[in-house]
């Protein structure tokens, strides 16, 4: 049995890195050990964008017999393992294989805490960094984990490192992470919004910012077209 969410499975497009507008299902498992927490300028605060999975968990049971049903009634290759962290639940790698069998190419979105070995295509790391820590508890503040970063890089599945950027301050940690992973590709930044307005404002210092260092810019197609509406 898998924690899932309560719209556990759904059909959409790939809203962030490298398959950015690619049909996906999606599969959402429900369970975190971060609790990211944004201090915004404005002095607001913003949760990640899918609090039921994190702060507050939904805890809906499937078997993966009941998951690979609710795949199967869309006709798209492209499946997108997301949470939450699903890689804290022990039979994500089986229920990778079951997919692969159906013949999906398989996307595993993580925050890259924890290491799986699974049959996934493309591993979407997203590393969180300092500024995701406001006021956040002492048990959820997990410091970037270079060790598992490198085994997902050393799979054989393709990936991306994708940093959700909150202030302009935050490209010297990226570029330090990067510098220590001795990693140069594949590198991403995406602004740090769960809102349209939000998108707008920082989008373009962003992208300017991944420009001025060589990396890549990652939209939020999702939040650009749908806004803060949750998928389903």
């Amino acid at each position: 049995m898998l924690q899932m969410t309560k719209d556990f499975v759904f059909h959409t497009i790939q809203g962030e890195g490298k398959y950015v507008g690619v049909p996906s299902v999606f599969i959402r498992l429900s369970g975190c050990n971060m609790r990211c927490k944004w201090l915004n300028s404005d002095g607001s605060v913003t949760l990640c964008d899918t609090p039921y999975s994190s702060h507050h968990p939904e805890k809906d049971m499937k078997s993966l017999a009941e998951i690979l049903q609710a795949v199967d009634r869309y006709n798209t290759e492209h499946v997108v393992i997301s949470g939450g962290e699903p890689f804290l639940q022990e039979e994500l790698p089986q229920l990778v294989q079951d997919l692969k069998k159906k013949q999906k190419f398989i996307t595993i979105e993580t925050n890259a805490t924890i290491y799986q070995e699974t049959q996934a295509d493309f591993i979407s790391m997203s590393p969180k960094l300092n500024s995701s820590m406001h006021q956040v508890e002492k048990a959820f503040q997990l410091p970037v984990s270079q060790e598992v970063i490198a085994k997902f890089i050393q799979s054989e599945a393709d990936w991306q490192l994708k940093f959700v950027v909150n202030q302009r301050e935050d490209v010297e940690e990226i570029a330090e992470i990067c510098r220590q992973l001795g990693v140069e590709k594949n590198i991403f930044l995406m602004p740090q919004a769960i809102r349209k307005q939000e998108l707008e404002e920082r989008s373009q210092w962003v992208a300017e910012l991944a420009r001025e260092r060589g990396w890549q810019y990652a939209d939020r197609l999702h939040i650009r077209l749908w806004g803060a509406k949750r998928a389903k």
